[in-house]
Protein backbone atom coordinates (compact mmCIF):
# COMPACT_ATOMS: atom_id res chain seq x y z
CA UNK A 1 0.00 0.00 0.00
CA UNK A 2 2.57 2.45 0.76
CA UNK A 3 4.53 2.15 -2.96
CA UNK A 4 0.74 2.75 -4.22
CA UNK A 5 1.00 5.51 -2.00
CA UNK A 6 4.50 7.06 -2.88
CA UNK A 7 3.08 6.44 -6.79
CA UNK A 8 0.54 8.02 -6.39
CA UNK A 9 2.45 11.12 -4.26
CA UNK A 10 5.33 11.43 -7.15
CA UNK A 11 2.54 11.30 -9.96
CA UNK A 12 0.72 14.45 -8.08
CA UNK A 13 3.94 16.48 -7.63
CA UNK A 14 4.32 15.78 -11.48
CA UNK A 15 1.08 17.00 -12.28
CA UNK A 16 1.93 20.11 -9.82
CA UNK A 17 5.11 20.98 -11.61
CA UNK A 18 3.70 21.08 -14.74
CA UNK A 19 0.82 23.36 -13.72
CA UNK A 20 3.09 25.73 -12.19
CA UNK A 21 5.71 25.57 -15.71
CA UNK A 22 2.21 26.00 -17.30
CA UNK A 23 1.32 29.23 -15.32
CA UNK A 24 4.78 30.30 -15.97
CA UNK A 25 4.53 30.30 -19.62
CA UNK A 26 1.38 32.01 -20.04
CA UNK A 27 2.68 34.67 -17.58
CA UNK A 28 5.83 35.21 -19.63
CA UNK A 29 3.68 34.82 -22.93
CA UNK A 30 1.21 37.74 -21.61
CA UNK A 31 4.44 39.68 -20.70
CA UNK A 32 5.76 38.85 -24.07
CA UNK A 33 2.32 40.34 -25.71
CA UNK A 34 2.58 43.46 -23.81
CA UNK A 35 6.08 44.68 -24.61
CA UNK A 36 5.41 47.95 -26.49
CA UNK A 37 1.68 48.26 -26.01
CA UNK A 38 1.71 49.36 -22.26
CA UNK A 39 4.53 51.57 -21.79
CA UNK A 40 5.56 53.47 -18.68
CA UNK A 41 7.25 56.69 -18.90
CA UNK A 42 10.96 56.51 -19.42
CA UNK A 43 13.04 57.79 -16.38
CA UNK A 44 16.73 57.47 -15.42
CA UNK A 45 18.07 54.51 -14.37
CA UNK A 46 21.04 53.55 -12.61
CA UNK A 47 21.73 50.34 -13.80
CA UNK A 48 24.22 49.02 -11.23
CA UNK A 49 21.86 49.73 -8.56
CA UNK A 50 19.44 47.76 -10.58
CA UNK A 51 21.08 44.88 -11.53
CA UNK A 52 21.92 44.87 -7.51
CA UNK A 53 18.20 44.96 -6.77
CA UNK A 54 18.02 41.87 -8.74
CA UNK A 55 20.58 39.85 -7.31
CA UNK A 56 19.27 40.21 -4.04
CA UNK A 57 16.06 38.74 -5.49
CA UNK A 58 17.85 35.76 -6.37
CA UNK A 59 20.93 35.96 -3.61
CA UNK A 60 19.14 32.61 -2.35
CA UNK A 61 20.03 30.56 -5.89
CA UNK A 62 23.50 32.51 -6.30
CA UNK A 63 24.81 31.48 -3.04
CA UNK A 64 23.53 28.23 -3.16
CA UNK A 65 25.36 27.64 -6.47
CA UNK A 66 28.62 29.44 -5.20
CA UNK A 67 28.34 31.72 -7.96
CA UNK A 68 30.87 34.73 -7.65
CA UNK A 69 28.92 37.67 -8.66
CA UNK A 70 30.95 41.26 -10.01
CA UNK A 71 28.70 43.91 -10.71
CA UNK A 72 30.53 47.17 -12.13
CA UNK A 73 29.70 49.56 -9.48
CA UNK A 74 29.50 52.53 -12.33
CA UNK A 75 28.18 52.25 -15.26
CA UNK A 76 26.17 54.66 -17.51
CA UNK A 77 22.86 55.69 -16.45
CA UNK A 78 19.91 54.76 -19.52
CA UNK A 79 16.71 56.93 -19.99
CA UNK A 80 13.91 54.30 -20.55
CA UNK A 81 11.32 52.16 -18.92
CA UNK A 82 12.38 51.10 -15.95
CA UNK A 83 9.73 48.12 -15.47
CA UNK A 84 10.83 47.15 -19.27
CA UNK A 85 14.28 47.48 -18.83
CA UNK A 86 14.56 45.42 -15.50
CA UNK A 87 12.86 42.53 -16.97
CA UNK A 88 15.91 42.19 -19.75
CA UNK A 89 18.49 42.13 -17.30
CA UNK A 90 16.41 39.68 -14.69
CA UNK A 91 15.96 37.65 -18.07
CA UNK A 92 20.04 37.57 -18.71
CA UNK A 93 20.74 37.50 -15.10
CA UNK A 94 18.70 33.69 -14.48
CA UNK A 95 19.92 32.19 -17.68
CA UNK A 96 23.61 33.68 -16.33
CA UNK A 97 22.89 31.49 -13.12
CA UNK A 98 21.21 28.81 -14.42
CA UNK A 99 24.12 28.09 -16.51
CA UNK A 100 27.06 29.44 -14.87
CA UNK A 101 26.19 26.96 -11.83
CA UNK A 102 27.35 23.79 -13.92
CA UNK A 103 31.10 25.46 -14.23
CA UNK A 104 33.16 23.98 -11.04
CA UNK A 105 34.02 27.66 -10.13
CA UNK A 106 30.32 29.34 -11.36
CA UNK A 107 31.61 33.25 -11.87
CA UNK A 108 29.37 35.85 -13.64
CA UNK A 109 30.45 39.32 -14.47
CA UNK A 110 27.77 42.26 -15.39
CA UNK A 111 29.57 45.51 -16.76
CA UNK A 112 29.42 48.19 -19.68
CA UNK A 113 31.45 49.51 -22.54
CA UNK A 114 30.39 52.66 -24.71
CA UNK A 115 31.41 52.52 -28.20
CA UNK A 116 30.26 53.45 -31.45
CA UNK A 117 27.38 55.77 -30.17
CA UNK A 118 25.55 52.94 -27.89
CA UNK A 119 26.18 51.82 -24.30
CA UNK A 120 26.77 48.35 -24.38
CA UNK A 121 25.93 46.03 -21.51
CA UNK A 122 27.44 42.45 -20.73
CA UNK A 123 26.33 39.90 -18.75
CA UNK A 124 28.81 37.24 -18.63
CA UNK A 125 29.24 33.53 -17.84
CA UNK A 126 31.45 30.70 -17.42
CA UNK A 127 29.04 28.08 -18.26
CA UNK A 128 29.39 25.78 -21.06
CA UNK A 129 28.68 28.14 -23.38
CA UNK A 130 26.65 28.22 -26.71
CA UNK A 131 27.84 26.48 -30.57
CA UNK A 132 27.95 29.61 -33.04
CA UNK A 133 24.90 27.78 -34.81
CA UNK A 134 22.90 28.87 -31.88
CA UNK A 135 23.33 32.46 -31.50
CA UNK A 136 20.21 33.91 -33.18
CA UNK A 137 18.48 30.81 -32.47
CA UNK A 138 17.84 30.85 -28.70
CA UNK A 139 16.39 34.31 -29.21
CA UNK A 140 13.17 33.47 -31.05
CA UNK A 141 10.36 32.07 -29.24
CA UNK A 142 10.09 28.49 -27.91
CA UNK A 143 14.06 27.91 -28.46
CA UNK A 144 15.66 26.49 -25.60
CA UNK A 145 19.47 24.58 -25.79
CA UNK A 146 18.27 21.83 -23.15
CA UNK A 147 15.23 20.20 -23.08
CA UNK A 148 15.68 19.44 -19.76
CA UNK A 149 16.15 22.84 -18.59
CA UNK A 150 13.74 24.98 -16.22
CA UNK A 151 13.17 27.72 -18.57
CA UNK A 152 9.98 28.38 -20.95
CA UNK A 153 11.65 29.31 -23.75
CA UNK A 154 10.42 32.94 -23.25
CA UNK A 155 12.88 34.73 -21.63
CA UNK A 156 15.47 35.41 -24.34
CA UNK A 157 12.76 36.68 -26.93
CA UNK A 158 11.62 38.85 -24.02
CA UNK A 159 14.88 40.62 -24.23
CA UNK A 160 15.30 40.79 -27.39
CA UNK A 161 11.96 42.45 -27.85
CA UNK A 162 12.15 44.80 -24.45
CA UNK A 163 15.89 45.97 -26.01
CA UNK A 164 14.15 46.63 -30.01
CA UNK A 165 11.50 48.55 -28.53
CA UNK A 166 14.08 51.07 -26.85
CA UNK A 167 15.95 51.46 -30.11
CA UNK A 168 19.02 48.75 -29.02
CA UNK A 169 19.99 45.37 -30.28
CA UNK A 170 20.81 42.10 -28.49
CA UNK A 171 23.63 39.21 -29.24
CA UNK A 172 25.70 36.93 -27.84
CA UNK A 173 28.95 35.95 -28.05
CA UNK A 174 30.40 32.77 -27.33
CA UNK A 175 32.66 29.42 -27.79
CA UNK A 176 31.79 26.40 -26.60
CA UNK A 177 33.50 25.23 -23.05
CA UNK A 178 34.10 29.22 -22.77
CA UNK A 179 31.27 30.19 -21.19
CA UNK A 180 28.91 33.39 -22.70
CA UNK A 181 28.26 36.95 -23.03
CA UNK A 182 25.25 38.17 -23.71
CA UNK A 183 25.68 41.58 -24.83
CA UNK A 184 22.63 44.10 -24.76
CA UNK A 185 23.04 47.69 -26.20
CA UNK A 186 21.16 51.00 -25.94
CA UNK A 187 21.62 54.13 -28.30
CA UNK A 188 23.76 56.75 -26.41
CA UNK A 189 21.41 59.33 -27.75
CA UNK A 190 18.34 57.84 -26.80
CA UNK A 191 17.03 60.46 -24.37
CA UNK A 192 17.40 63.14 -26.84
CA UNK A 193 15.77 60.92 -29.48
CA UNK A 194 12.39 60.85 -27.49
CA UNK A 195 12.70 64.26 -26.39
CA UNK A 196 12.16 65.12 -29.76
CA UNK A 197 9.28 62.71 -30.73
Amino acid sequence: AKQRFDRIEDFVQRINNAADRMKRLIDELLELSRIGRFVAPPQDIAVSDLIKEIADRYEEQITAKGITLIIAPDMPMINADRNRINQAFENLLINAVRYAGESPQPRIEVGAVEEAGEIRFFVRDNGPGIAEEYHERIFRLFQRLDSHSEGTGVGLAIVKRVVEFHGGRVWVESVPGQGATFWLSIPRNRRQQRHAV
